[in-house]
């Protein structure tokens, strides 16, 4: 989980200096799935409060049943890591608007995307 992590941060650090394409939608795309990759890794396995153990996001969703594996997530986050709870949903919201209302991003909140994720890389490689 965390190398795919690595990777979309990468691509991430990639899209966020070429200033010639300037692809702010993908800076937050590439950053809130770099994330969740982290999260992931730093979660689980998880211990919920009912006893049961998850490895992996798939197992957890099962049982929580959220709408989707996105908001399991946020709940997890909240839950075991909630001092990078408000950066998560940050990331999810940014990204969901970047990707289906408004493509034209600007470069400020890119910035603040890259700078929650990194907070929350730093974080997971403790």
């Amino acid at each position: 989980m965390r190398d795919h992590g690595k990777h979309n941060k990468s691509v991430c650090d990639k899209l966020h200096l070429q200033d010639e394409f300037k692809c702010n939608d993908w800076v937050i795309t590439t950053a809130f799935y770099s994330a969740i990759h982290y999260l992931d890794h730093a979660l689980f396995p998880y211990k919920h409060s009912d006893g049961s153990m998850f490895n992996d996001i798939n197992d957890a969703h099962k049982v929580i049943r959220k709408q989707s594996k996105h908001q399991t997530r946020e709940y997890l986050v909240n839950q075991k890591i909630n001092h990078h709870a408000v950066d998560y949903n940050f990331l999810m919201s940014e990204c969901w608007n970047a990707r289906y209302s408004n493509y034209d991003v600007n470069p400020a909140i890119a910035n603040l995307a890259v700078k929650k994720l990194e907070s929350i890389i730093k974080f997971c490689d403790k």
